[in-house]
């Protein structure tokens, strides 16, 4: 999980040993990924026990995207031809 040092976690409000969460995972988005939250070791801990397998994160953030992109273009897309229609 990297290293702690002292400061306020952004979850919970805790006082005292944080960590930088990466808000992308690491072996999603290796280069510049500088999206993280601050986290106390508790919140730190719930909010990898709430995320997919680490082995299938890449996976699951890559099928998420995708899914919800291909939702977006499908609502663009009827957006779009009703909007013709009127």
């Amino acid at each position: 999980m990297g290293k702690y040092k002292k400061g306020i976690c952004e979850k919970c409000g805790f006082e005292g040993y944080v960590n930088d969460h990466h808000i992308i995972p690491r072996m999603v988005k290796k280069n510049n990924n500088k999206e993280t939250v601050r986290l106390c070791l508790n919140c730190h801990q719930q909010i990898h026990e709430l995320l997919p397998n680490e082995a299938k994160e890449e996976d699951f953030y890559v099928n998420f995207t995708k899914k919800w992109l291909l939702g977006l273009l499908v609502i663009l897309l009827l957006v779009g031809f009703f909007i013709n229609i009127f």
